[in-house]
């Protein structure tokens, strides 16, 4: 039996070597996961967007649920870039007792090229928006 449910977060990123501002930055995916397991990881699939960087391109990756043993979900998916180039992020969500709601609508993370960091990037879970569109994606199966 699976869990799936979509997921879509908004922020900027900036590359290391740009001089221009923060830009637009969002992904969106579809999580499955086993239901019933605090711990795991599971495939994720959908699109990102890096606003002049990589316009809606597919990504592939997974995402890590660790609560207990490390306190936050991690994030880690790939994509080609508008060059043509294959870039990672990693970002993750650093859970607090002390401030739930916050802690699981903020992710940051660094873009990669091969191993060296590009980038950061931080995005929102946007509760107002986004949490009944998540809530309407769920399916169990």
């Amino acid at each position: 039996m699976k869990l799936e449910f979509s997921e879509t977060m908004t922020g900027t990123y900036k590359l290391h070597d740009d001089a221009a501002s923060d830009r637009r930055f969002e992904f969106s995916i579809r999580v499955v996961q086993e239901p019933g397991r605090i711990e795991q990881t599971g495939p994720i699939e959908g699109t990102v967007t890096l606003e002049g960087f990589a316009d809606r391109k597919p990504l592939k990756g997974t995402l890590q649920l660790a609560p207990l043993t490390r306190r936050a979900l991690i994030y880690n998916f790939e994509f080609t870039a508008n060059d043509g180039e294959k870039v990672r992020f990693e970002g993750t969500k650093n859970l607090s007792a002390f401030r739930p709601i916050r802690s699981m609508t903020m992710l940051a993370g660094t873009l990669y090229k091969e191993y060296r960091p590009i980038g950061a990037a931080q995005a929102t879970f946007d509760l107002r928006r986004e949490f009944p569109r998540l809530l309407a994606s769920l399916r169990l199966g």
